[in-house]
């Protein structure tokens, strides 16, 4: 069994993220994509690059296992509050989300790999853009059409995820967060 023991500064980290991970989707009302090009999940594009980035960085900070799913939680909470985004199909994305943060806290546990594995990181990014297969479902567009979109914004995730290794990097060097290998 896995215990989940969180400090204060754990608890701090994961709201800073969190919320930090989520603003991406207050982009959506400057820049809308969907608005242009009329597919629900376009603005994934650049959201997810720029959450997954940020989440991947609050992953590797906690370094415990459950910072996936607990920050994928509160990231997906906030963005329902946060104006923009696919609108009210916002909440059936969290319990993705959730599943999708255990999942990367299974694998890095089972591993015993940290964030700076590429591989997981890409595979995080990847889980985190199949998100718009759920708004394009909910908005009743055919995923063949919306297909290129999703494969598009999964690829954005991973990379997002990956940028976010070589700011781990920096950070662990710098040593403003110690290098934690607990997930």
């Amino acid at each position: 069994m896995v215990k989940i023991s969180l400090s204060s500064k754990d608890v701090t980290l994961i709201a800073l993220f969190g919320a930090l991970s989520a603003f991406p989707i207050f982009l959506t009302n400057a820049f809308n994509l969907v608005a242009l090009i009329h597919i629900p999940g376009t603005n994934g594009i650049y959201v997810h690059l720029i959450g997954a980035l940020i989440l991947w960085v609050g992953i590797g900070a906690i370094g415990k296992f459950g910072s996936a799913t607990v920050l994928s939680a509160v990231s997906s909470m906030v963005a329902v509050i946060i104006p923009g985004g696919p609108g009210i199909a916002k909440p059936l994305l969290i319990p993705f989300n959730i599943v999708a943060g255990f999942i990367i806290d299974v694998i890095l546990l089972k591993s015993k790999s940290s964030a700076l594995n590429r591989l997981i990181a890409s595979f995080f990014g990847i889980l985190r853009g199949l998100q718009i297969l759920v708004v394009q479902t909910f908005y009743g567009f055919p995923p063949v059409v919306g297909l290129l979109v999703v494969v598009v914004v999964c690829i954005s995730g991973a990379i997002g995820a990956n940028i976010g290794i070589q700011v781990l990097k920096r950070l662990y060097s710098s040593g403003m967060i110690g290098f934690k290998k607990e997930v």
